[in-house]
């Protein structure tokens, strides 16, 4: 019937045997205050969000509240962002029980991606008195997004492996924050396959090749509770100034959920010229278009055949600087997995003639494990480099280079030195040039 005060204390006395533990005697006091115990605390966070998200700021300011009953007349408040501490601020006065004050700190500009602000009480009454409760010393993080106006690079290469599990890519805003659900959040957090699921043991990276990708958390992601059933991941500004050819490659594995068939989860990218005040949509997929692998119902973990590869041209923005921004929308179904988001100089080859000496190429088998089959017919004798490139325009490897005479020509090539992955096979003499698209998988 008793709801013991933690600024409160009660002695108890008695007299025991050792050998039986028969208790002869005992006693106790009644609650008495600790005479000098304190306990500070914080009360709300008034911090008011950033307005939009290029070179944001924001006033830390919060509530310093008294819960015990002896007088706080000194307190230290640090507020810290990313586990720094930018100020300290000393309260004075005479802030008695129940009575509550306002910290109001200097403003300070966002310098990452994402921004976590805490604050922490440091000292009390100069020492003096005894903080009988430092459970409430520090007020929860809350995080704050923001874009900064200087671009990061001439490339972005994410392939999510330096991130812990439950992260954010560093790279990038992600908005909403993290929302409840049974692995810590829906949109774009990245996980390993062992915070997935104990009975998968194939990485969760793309084709299986690496140890993390971000999921998106479709499965638990209910539109009708979440924000909108909508949240998006925008990267800092790429520098496209001297751009050439530029792409945005990136991997991706979904499933929707077997309880209907056609979930329509969807993925949208856009792009940004004036540092996420206005957006373009460059590519999208909904649904079956979206999906890489057949409906289930259990919650979905990608297995190293269900990834594909995207390239989405970048070219309309040469001369730029720009935030890609990833956006999913939720229809509650089944998961969606990304990784290797990449934006490079890909290999300007558009204005190149057709091979047309080249005739019958054909590749198999694709997708190929182990050993590519090439064939072609050559019209006349010609001087040919047949080589292997990546998604990138990167060469990866020849099959061959040399001068080849009129009729067929068959070739084997191994490929148990690529990654999985979209590749290109392309004859050229020099001048024109003849490809085909194949793709490695289960090596």
């Amino acid at each position: 019937d008793y709801i013991y005060g933690l600024n409160e204390i009660r002695f108890i006395a008695f007299v025991q045997d050792h050998a039986t533990t028969e208790v002869f005697q005992a006693e106790n006091t009644a609650p008495m205050l600790i005479a000098n115990g304190v306990d500070p605390a914080f009360g709300a966070n008034l911090t008011a969000a950033p307005v939009g998200l290029c070179n944001a700021s924001i006033t830390p300011s919060i509530e310093l509240t008294n819960n015990g009953a002896a007088t706080i007349t000194q307190a230290s408040v640090s507020a810290n962002i990313n586990g720094t501490v930018i100020q300290t601020l000393e309260f004075t006065g005479a802030l008695e029980n129940g009575q509550t004050e306002t910290l109001t700190f200097d403003m300070v500009m966002l310098t990452e991606a994402n921004n976590t602000l805490t604050f922490s009480i440091d000292e009390v009454n100069n020492g003096d008195g005894l903080d009988v409760n430092l459970l409430n010393n520090e007020a929860a993080a809350v995080t704050y997004s923001s874009l900064s106006e200087d671009p990061i690079g001439t490339e972005l290469m994410e392939g999510n492996e330096t991130y812990a599990s439950a992260s954010y890519p560093e790279t990038a805003v992600v908005q909403p924050g993290i929302p409840a659900g049974e692995f810590g959040g829906n949109s774009f957090q990245v996980f390993n396959i062992t915070d997935l699921s104990a009975d998968i043991t194939t990485p969760a990276g793309a084709y299986g090749e690496s140890d993390r990708s971000i999921l998106i958390n479709f499965y638990q992601w209910n539109p009708a509770t979440a924000p909108a059933g909508v949240g998006t991941m925008t990267y800092q500004k790429i520098d496209l100034t001297d751009a050439m050819n530029p792409i945005l490659t990136f991997d991706r594995a979904s499933a929707s959920w077997s309880g209907d068939g056609t979930s329509g989860d969807a993925l949208e990218i856009y792009v940004s010229t004036d540092c996420a005040e206005s957006f373009e949509i460059v590519w999208a997929a909904s649904g079956a278009e979206l999906n890489t692998t057949a409906a289930q119902n259990p919650f979905y973990v990608p297995e190293p055949g269900h990834w594909v590869s995207d390239t989405v041209d970048l070219t309309d923005y040469i001369g730029e600087n720009v935030n890609v921004q990833f956006r999913a929308i939720s229809a509650w179904g089944n998961n969606l997995y990304l990784d290797n988001i990449n934006i490079v100089e890909g290999e300007v080859i558009s204005s190149v003639p057709e091979l047309t000496e080249v005739s019958g190429l054909n590749v198999f088998p694709n997708p190929v494990q182990g050993e590519l089959n090439v064939q072609f017919q050559l019209a006349e004798t010609t001087r040919l480099d047949v080589g292997v490139f990546n998604a990138l325009g990167q060469r990866v490897g020849t099959l061959t280079s040399g001068t080849f005479g009129a009729g067929a020509h068959t070739f084997r090539y191994s490929t148990s030195d690529l990654s999985n992955g979209v590749y290109h096979l392309r004859l050229t003499d020099g001048e024109a040039l003849r490809t085909r698209k194949f793709t490695v998988l289960g090596q």
